[in-house]
């Protein structure tokens, strides 16, 4: 467990994060072993549900980020509101899901760790003008999306 804890802390997780992700890959192990492992340890399989968790609270935070939607703000707020909240949340959720791999993978890097295109272009390995396209192609996209609920 203190080696799940280790790895997700160095692909970026926060501490708590990587606390709660580790006992989660844990469970995950005994309650659904791999049917095909490649090898005799189990920490590739592991290694991916770890990758797969940070990428998918990266996203949650993204998203709860650009809808503004807080655990507090939902606790402080009366049903009707939180029920536009989620809405509004599952809206921008299927607005990112329904973007392109290459549109979806610069919002986490430009929103959720504040990179700059240049930074983006060399993590993903493409041009910084392919990188600055896609990133305001999907701005556009979402925006047409989710033109509802900024009028």
């Amino acid at each position: 467990m203190i080696w799940t804890r280790v790895y997700a802390n160095r692909r970026g997780a926060s501490d708590p994060l990587a606390r709660d992700i580790s006992q989660d890959v844990v469970v995950q192990m005994i309650s659904r072993p791999p049917l095909d492992l490649q090898d005799t340890s189990a920490r590739g399989y592991m290694r991916r549900i770890i990758r797969r968790m940070i990428a998918w609270a990266d996203m949650q935070s993204l998203v709860a980020e650009l809808t503004g939607l807080t655990n507090v703000e939902a606790s402080q707020t009366g049903p009707l509101t939180a029920a536009e909240r989620q809405e509004q949340l599952s809206a921008v959720w299927r607005a990112i899901c329904e973007l392109s791999t290459a549109e979806r993978a610069v919002f986490p890097l430009r929103y959720g760790q504040g990179l700059t295109f240049a930074e983006i272009a060399k993590i993903t390995d493409r041009p910084e003008k392919t990188v600055w396209v896609s990133h305001h192609r999907a701005l556009k996209k979402m925006r047409r999306k989710l033109s509802r609920f900024f009028v």
